[in-house]
């Protein structure tokens, strides 16, 4: 129920913040305004 949705959603951040960290071009990544990861992070967060 709501646990496994916050472990979820925890789990989902902590994923797309490794590809980010990793990724050579992370920061173009992250200042795209439509970045799709992006969205989604920020709807499972909120």
């Amino acid at each position: 129920g709501l646990w496994m949705g916050i472990m979820f959603g925890t789990f989902t951040q902590l994923v797309f913040f490794l590809c980010f960290t990793l990724s050579a071009d992370w920061e173009k990544e992250v200042s795209s305004p439509l970045n799709p990861p992006l969205i989604i992070l920020l709807t499972l967060s909120s």
